[in-house]
This record gives C-alpha cells, structure tokens and sequence, in this order.
C-alpha cells in the first residue's frame, strides 16, 4: 500500500515535471504579449488615477468658492441689516453710511464697493475714494433703497485663488494615483506651452523638493538622450494629456529607472499636473502574478493528472481530512477575531497555516488599521467642531420641525445658555416656544425660513435686564431642521448712533461760523461744507465732490502744499488762489488749512476768506506803479529794472531805441494839448504794435520813448527803425498835423561797460539825428500842419529850432 501510494506520487511528479517544462515552454511565446496587456492595463490605471484626483480636487475648488460666496453673502446681509435700522431710527445721510462702512473696512480682509447713480466709490482698509469702474473680485451685492445706492461687499479674487492654490496643493501631495511606493504627484505652473528656457515653474515634486519654485526647462534631456519634456509639452498642446516613458531619478535612491508618466493640463489654474510608476515596479509585478498564474495551472494539472489515477482517491480523501482540520482550525482563529472585535483588534497570523487564509487575515488586519484610523480622525474631527461650536463667541441654536408649528430645541451651544442664564437641561429637548417665548415674532420667522430656499437674515432689538439689545440674526433650513446663529451687534448700532451726533455737532459748529469752511479727509473728499462756502463758491449740493473739482486741477497744487505743511507742522504761505465758480464768476480766494480729529479720524478744515476786491486794487495800484497812465507802456521805473535785468549775456546783442516827438510844443500851443496826447498815444502805439511780444516798449519822458531789444543785432533793429518811419509816413497821410519823430539806437555785444553808458549811446544818436541839417525843414513843415501859409516870420522859425 505505502508503494503503491510511493509509486503513484512519483508518477504524478513526473508528469507534473514534463507538463511543467512544458508550461515554461509555452510561457516563453506569449510572454511578450501578456506583458505588453499588463502594461496596457496599468497605463488605464494610472490615468483613472490621475483623473480621479483631479475630479476630486476640482470638486473641492468650487465648493470652497461656493462657501466663500456663501459667508461673503451672510456679512453682507448683516451690514446691511444695521444700516437698515439706523436709516429708520434716525435720519442719517450718504456721508455718515461712508464713515460706518470707512470703520468696518479697517477690520475686514476685503473691501467694499458703493455705486450711487453713474458713480463708483472704493472703500478699503478705511480709505474711501471714487473709481471710475469695478476691481476685479468676488463679490455679493444688496440694494440701500434709503440711500439710492447699491453696495457690494467683495474679496481679491487672485488673493482667494492663491490660498486655494496652496490647499489644493497639500491635498495633491498626499494622493497617490496608482499604490506603488516610488508614485507620486508632481505639478507645476505653465507659463508657455510652446516651451523654452522657462517654460513652467515647479510647484511639487516629492521626489525633488529642492525643484520647488524654481524654472523647468525642455532644453532637457534624460540618461538615453531622450527630450522627454518635448515630448509631452507636444502632446498637451495637442490632446491635453501625455503619456511619456523617459529615464528618472527614483526616490530615496541615488539610481535611474525607466518611468512611465501620465501627464494632463489642469485648466483652472493652468498647471501641468501628473504621476507615474517606474517600469522595473511594473515588471516585478508582473512577474510575481505571472508566477502565481503558473502556479495555480501548475496545481491544476497535478489536480487533474491525480484525478485521472483513481487509486489516488483515497490519498485525497485524506489529504482534504488533514486540510479541513487545519481549515477548521484556521477558521475558528477568524471567526474567534470576528466574534471578540473590537477587543482583539487584530488576527493572529502566527497560528494560521493556509497560506491563502494568511493572505485574508493580513488584508482584514491593514483593514482594521484603516477603520481604526478613520474612526480616530473622525472623533477627532467631531470634537474639535463641537469645541469649536460650543466656544463660538456667537450664538447657535438648532431648531427641528416635528409637527406643522411645533419646533423641539435640538442642541444650543454656551453662548445661548449664558445670554437666557439657564441650564442647559432646560433648554435641549424643549419646546421652541416656551424656551424663546419673549421672541413674539419667532412663529413668523419659522414659517419665513420654511418658505424660502436658502438664508433668511434679520435684525431684531431684545430686551435683557431691561436693557435693548439688537441681534442680527441668520436662519438656515435644511430639511425639517433649521441652524440659527445670533450675533450681537449693540455696540455696532451704538458706534454709528454716536457717529451721527458727533457728526451733526460738527455740522451745526461749521455752520454758525461767518467763514466758508469745508472739511476734507487726506484723500481730498469733501466730508462737508457749510453754507457760507456754498455761497461762496455757487454750488448747492456738494454731493461727495473732491476739492479737486471745486478748487480745478490748476489750483490744488496750494491745497496740498497747505495739507502737507500743517502735517509738517509748518504754516500755510502764499495760499492765495483764484477760482471760477459754478456761476462762471472768477473769484480771489485766501485759503487757511487746519487739522482736527473727528470720531479718531484726522480731517483737514479748509477756511475760504473772499479778497475779490482787495486783489483787484492790490492789481490795479501793481498795474500804475509800473505803467504810463496815457499810453499804457511801462513807465520809465520799470524801464530802467528791465533794462538792468536784461542787460547780460544770455541776452547778447541786446538793441535799445530812443524815440523822441519832435515839434511836440508846436502842436500843443497851436492846436491844444488834445492833439499833443494824440500824437504821444500814435506814436505809442506804432512802437508796441511794430515790437515783437518780448521787447520793452516804455515811455521814459513827455515826449521821449524807449525799446529793449533782446537777442537783436544791428541788422535787426534797423528793419524795426525802417518799420517805424514806414508806419509814422502812413499816420500822416490822414492826419491834421504833421508827425515827426527822432529815433537812435545802440547794440550791446558785450563791449559797452553799464546800462548807462548804454543808455548814452542811444539817446546821443537820437539827437544827433533830432539835430541834423533838416531838422528846421521837420519843425517848418510841423507850424504849416496846425496853421496852413500864416507861419510867422522867419526869426519865429528859427526861435523852434
């Protein structure tokens, strides 16, 4: 019997050897085959892997920016509710809204915008000025129908998308795509698709930290010669995703291996995101199921080549004895770990015998570790948000509908149970009613929530210790259950009251002052304007309007320098400024600048005096100081500092001409001094309107003239002295009296020593010619002019000489 069985086992293992050779055999053909499908597979793998993933994170993105716009609507709500009530309880105006929403931006992380009418208003961080258009942000808008306003509460949309960028990045760094302990994921940001030098930047990379932040380049290759980065920046161009094989470092090793990456253009935030699997993982695991697969044919064939041998029933027969007893054995070791859970927490795996059964209890145990795991990270979630909710400063109640009006109190948190100053037994469990009975309205506010699909939000004044207290309050339904938070915002309503009463003081003061007065902050906004200045200044409503506008662009400059000084310390000088009203009037304006502290807030008070009348007198006694009152040229006073102020190189040549009216007696004494001052004005004006708008044309005696010439050489002084005769021959022509005039000049080309020898040269010419052989034939030629033929004796003309 024992031989028999001897002989038949050894049969059997010598058929099992030849079929075993044989199964190499065929193992060797098809090898290539099922390696490529294997390879196949975990390619589709690594890409649902991949897409996973990033389903997952695209997911999480808009449900953070969904909850961003969520509590972005809430406080507005809330804002809104406040201004509602003190637009009721009192009348308060625009300026006093910007001042309570100047004081809410200082403590806020984002920012507010006011349309009113075709205007844009910006306040953040506590400064208000006006845009012409809207920031780029996430924004929630609400109507002020009290104001005729929009307002808009918003955050930094690329702030918002920066910090989302670095969760979304913690939570790519943890995933795995396919479960081999070299994978990971790597992104980084692309900045041209088409490649270079700085085609991306690295954003994560596991396997290299030290690539984080810095340039990737495509100029690149790996240990094959393979530009691999080419290579799939070609494929993302063209299909969004890239499978690339390529040489890399593997982690925690100082070796190469060929590694098979699945890379896809992540549009939201344009990243080249991607994972892979090094190929000598793949093989390993290839080999190890193919080695199981030949072994379970392996176990088939001697199955059916000791079946086909019927005298090795009774060998199986006691072989599948032995095997239930060690089966029942090892399943009486799971089922004793099934039946003492949670107490055991593990299977003994050293009391097993089946090498599949092991293979179970490992799985069931990596199992356990994760269950544990997860019930631990859950507990610890659940308490931290039940501290977190209990802790919160503001106040939560959670209401459940059991029947149409009847509301049970499902939970509260500690603000609620010390703002009622009962015990928390008296309020879980209870009846909604009888709890918050003093609420007359909350029956309303229930049927309110249950009607609407969202967040209902309102404002409402309890009365505590016979103290009103105001609450703003948001009702969340979800369900037949309803999340109610409280928050008190007394001191709010109380801040902006006081505001409005240190505001119209300050109004009221402004207004019983005989000064115009208007107070501007450090932006140049007008925070208010008394009556006086509005008279003043011709405008009714200042409506917000910068000193800018009311001053002009060309003025301003005084006002800041005024602003600035008193921030110095200094005082204001030369703050005399001109201005055209809104009724076109051109006003004088001395402007006084001080500074003041309103409600902690540094305001400028800009005091406006009117000296229209002072400055035109102060201009007209300027104007005759320096002017002939005949002929309106300078006088011989401004004549003699010009020609001092001109007489340097920079104005080399310089021409000076000296006019003189000859026979200007003989016109007075014949005809009356009327026809003597009209010569003197002709002459004039044929000097002013012949110079050119830079020289000096002045009247330095009764009948003497002069003309400052900068940059005029000799040439160019005689075209004007020929332009003068000229022009005194055309008066003539149609005149009752002869005109006459004696003209010389002098050119200073750096040798005449001072202004007075200067001065000499040209009226010494101007003589010479006055005296000259004709001048008897001008004065003759002047008496025949005023008394036709009766000229007199010749001694009488010769006394005009």
């Amino acid at each position: 019997m024992i031989f028999s069985v001897i002989g038949i086992i050894v049969a059997a293992l010598i058929m099992a050897g030849l079929w075993i050779y044989y199964a190499k055999t065929s193992l060797k053909d098809d090898a290539e085959i099922a390696e490529k499908l294997f390879v196949k597979d975990k390619k589709e793998q690594l890409k649902t892997g991949v897409m996973n993933a990033l389903n997952y994170i695209d997911l999480k993105r808009k449900e953070a920016l969904k909850l961003k716009e969520k509590e972005l609507d809430i406080t507005l709500h809330a804002i809104k509710s406040v201004i509602d009530v003190n637009s009721k309880a009192s009348d308060v105006n625009f300026n006093g809204l910007i001042e309570y929403l100047k004081t809410l931006s200082k403590k806020s992380d984002g920012y507010f915008l006011l349309r009113k009418k075709d205007n844009v208003f910006l306040i953040k961080n506590g400064v208000f000025k006006k845009i012409k258009s809207y920031l780029g942000g996430i924004c929630k808008t609400v109507d002020l129908k009290h104001f005729s306003s929009q307002l808009s509460y918003c955050i930094d949309r690329s702030q918002f998308k920066k910090q989302l960028e670095v969760d979304i990045l913690k939570k790519l760094a943890l995933y795995k795509a396919v479960k081999y302990k070299n994978s990971y994921f790597f992104a980084a940001k692309l900045l041209n698709i088409n490649g270079g030098g700085c085609f991306a930047k690295v954003l994560l990379n596991p396997n290299k930290p030290s690539l984080v932040g810095r340039c990737i380049s495509d100029n690149i290759t790996d240990s094959r010669g393979f530009y691999y980065r080419k290579a799939f920046l070609k494929d993302l161009k063209l299909h969004k995703e890239s499978f690339v094989e390529y040489t890399y470092k593997i982690p925690s090793k100082n070796v190469e291996g060929l590694k098979l990456s699945y890379i896809v253009l992540y549009k939201p935030f344009n990243w080249i995101v991607g994972s892979g699997i090094y190929i000598k993982d793949l093989k390993s695991e290839f080999r190890t199921l193919a080695f199981l697969k030949f072994k379970k044919r392996l176990k088939s064939r001697i199955t059916v080549i000791v079946l086909a041998i019927f005298i090795l029933v009774a060998v199986l027969i006691l072989i599948h004895l032995v095997l239930y007893l060690i089966l029942k054995k090892d399943t009486a070791v799971v089922e004793d770990f099934f039946n003492s859970y949670p107490d055991k927490k593990r299977i003994d795996l050293s009391r097993l015998k089946v090498s599949d059964l092991k293979l179970i209890a490992d799985r069931i145990n990596d199992m356990s570790d994760k269950v544990e795991r997860y019930s631990k990270e859950t507990k610890r979630l659940f308490e931290r948000y039940f501290s977190l909710v209990s802790n919160f400063p503001d106040c939560v109640v959670i209401f459940r509908r059991i029947d149409s009006g009847v509301f049970i109190i499902e939970d509260a948190n500690r603000c609620v149970i010390s703002c009622l100053n009962i015990k928390r037994d008296d309020v879980v469990g209870k009846n909604a009613f009888d709890v918050f009975g003093f609420m007359g309205h909350l029956d309303k506010k229930f049927e309110e929530a249950f009607e609407i699909d969202g967040v209902l939000s309102f404002v409402d004044c309890l009365t505590f210790n016979n103290q009103d207290k105001y609450f703003f309050v948001v009702f969340y339904r979800k369900d037949n259950e309803i999340v109610a938070i409280a928050k008190e915002i007394t001191d709010s309503v109380e801040l902006f009251r006081k505001r409005q009463r240190e505001l119209e003081r300050f109004k009221s003061f402004m207004e019983s002052v005989n000064v115009g007065v208007i107070a501007i902050d450090k932006a140049l906004n007008v925070v208010y304007a008394n009556g006086v200045s509005r008279k003043l200044l011709e405008i009714k409503e200042f409506s917000l309007e910068t000193i800018t506008d009311i001053v002009g662009h060309k003025n301003i400059k005084i006002i800041k320098n005024a602003v600035k000084g008193v921030q110095n310390g200094k005082k204001c000088i030369d703050c005399t400024t001109s201005i055209i009203t809104k009724g076109n009037k051109n006003k004088w304006l001395f402007v006084s600048v001080s500074e003041i502290e309103l409600y902690s807030e540094k305001l400028f008070v800009v005091s406006l005096y009117d000296i229209t009348k002072r400055y035109e007198k102060e201009k007209e006694t300027e104007y005759l100081s320096f002017h002939d009152s005949l002929t309106s040229l300078y006088n011989r006073r401004y004549f003699t500092e010009e020609l001092r102020r001109l007489f340097n190189r920079r104005n080399y040549p310089l021409s000076l001409v000296v006019c003189d009216i000859n026979g200007l007696k003989i016109i007075n004494d014949n005809l009356g001094h009327t026809a003597g001052d009209k010569a003197i004005k002709s002459i004039a004006s044929i000097l002013k309107n012949q110079a050119r708008a830079n020289d000096i044309v002045a009247r330095i005696g009764g009948d003497e003239f002069a003309v400052i010439m900068p940059n005029t050489d000799k040439e160019g002084v005689e075209a004007f002295l020929s332009r003068i005769k000229k022009e005194v021959d055309k008066f003539n022509t149609g005149s009752e009296f002869f005109l006459s005039v004696s003209l010389g000049m002098a050119v200073q080309y750096g040798d005449i020593e001072n202004t007075d020898e200067f001065f000499k040269i040209a009226d010494d010419n101007m003589y010479r010619n006055k005296y000259s052989v004709d001048r008897e034939k001008t004065l003759l030629r002047i008496l025949r002019s005023v008394r036709g033929n009766d000229i007199g004796t010749d001694n009488q003309i010769k006394g005009l000489r």
